[in-house]
């Protein structure tokens, strides 16, 4: 999943992820952590970013880190109606279809395609509903390996060639990482003399 990243400044950890319920919810056990609205992510102490990558992989499937060549694109189907009140359709960590109020109709989000069933929205003004009915097939691209398996309906997975800018990509956040963790390593060598 584009759009998750963690960056260091000093002692701070700044955390861009897409939204999610479920990462809020574990976001906020971190006792520091504070969401800053102006730079739209949460602001933490830097060592708790190994328990954040826990959470990412927990909700997300993926970190910052995370080497996104084994990505699959799939193609599930729905076995029983999926309704979610006044939020997005979940599957595999993001969005998937999302509606905006009771008459706003339901669309796919960012890296889904519609095939063919029926997506849509209801429920009242105030407890509007997302809704994705039995036997909606959907094409899903960019799903993390390991959150394949969550799936509750049928799927088929389409494999796909490695992308080697998306390589180039991860390359240059792992570079980028071990920077890091040589910073960190050096100062606690100060401090330890």
């Amino acid at each position: 999943m584009r759009g998750i990243n963690i960056s260091i400044t000093d002692d701070l950890a700044f955390v861009y992820t897409p939204y999610h319920p479920a990462f809020i919810k574990l976001i906020k056990k971190i006792g520091s952590s504070k969401w800053d609205g102006v730079n739209q992510c949460w602001v933490l102490p830097a060592v708790e970013v190994d328990q954040v990558r826990n959470y990412m992989m927990e909700v997300y499937g993926e970190t910052d880190l995370t080497d996104h060549s084994t990505d699959v694109d799939v193609i599930i189907t729905f076995k029983s109606e999926k309704t979610a009140l006044c939020q997005p359709v979940y599957a595999f960590g993001r969005a998937i279809v999302r509606a905006t109020g009771r008459d706003s109709g339901a669309r796919t989000c960012e890296g889904v395609t519609f095939l063919d069933g029926y997506i849509k929205s209801g429920g009242s003004r105030a407890n509007w509903q997302t809704i994705v009915t039995a036997g909606t097939r959907l094409l899903v691209r960019g799903v993390p390996r390991n959150k394949v398996a969550e799936w509750d309906g049928d799927i088929e997975i389409l494999e796909h060639e490695v992308n080697r800018e998306e390589l180039k990509g991860e390359r240059e956040k792992l570079v980028a990482r071990i920077s890091e963790i040589d910073k960190i390593l050096a100062e606690l060598d100060k401090e330890s003399h």
